[in-house]
């Protein structure tokens, strides 16, 4: 009688383990050696991100996608070649966010934005800098908007899975 017990006690048990996750992996999980999910091993994605920045500073999406593209084209311009490879890597659907890169027209901007250009065309970092205005501008957003990009860019990426692509942002914006 005692094993038609554990019989059905075990039995029962394997079916209610195979609904749900296990008791033993359960216990894996919380002390943090259990299987992680996918999104936890792949860390940050661009996607994530640009529903980060519409929410939190009120842009269109076409806006997010844009500004996203000038400033990671910005770090692009002040990191090495295998640096960006790496923070690409890193951020999943960065290389297709470069799609968006807002292109500018040269044109006077009145007194100071044509100072800014004559400025820049001295100065490679300027330059740079001055592009990247642009682009913003081109997209209807105040210069101002690039350091809340920057935030939230770098706020999302504050995960363990995102300290090197944040670094290597964080390193490439710093002349802003």
């Amino acid at each position: 009688m005692k094993k038609i017990l554990l019989i059905v006690a075990i039995l029962s048990f394997a079916s209610h383990a195979v609904a749900e996750q296990s008791w033993w992996n359960k216990v894996l999980n919380a002390v943090g050696l259990g299987e992680q999910s996918a999104e936890q091993v792949q860390g940050p994605d661009l996607t994530g991100l640009l529903n980060s920045v519409t929410s939190n500073l009120g842009v269109t999406n076409e806006q997010a996608k844009g500004g996203m593209a000038a400033l990671f084209n910005y770090a692009k311009q002040n990191i090495s070649d295998e640096q960006f490879a790496i923070l690409a890597e890193k951020v999943p659907g960065l290389d297709s966010v470069m799609q968006y890169l807002p292109m500018v027209e040269e044109s006077s901007r009145g007194a100071l934005g044509g100072l800014m250009d004559k400025a820049a065309s001295f100065n490679e970092n300027l330059g740079q800098l001055n592009q990247l205005n642009k682009q913003f501008e081109s997209l209807g957003l105040d210069t101002s908007m690039i350091k809340g990009y920057a935030q939230q860019a770098t706020q999302y990426l504050d995960t363990p899975q995102g300290q090197e692509a944040k670094n290597l942002l964080t390193d490439s914006l710093f002349k802003i």
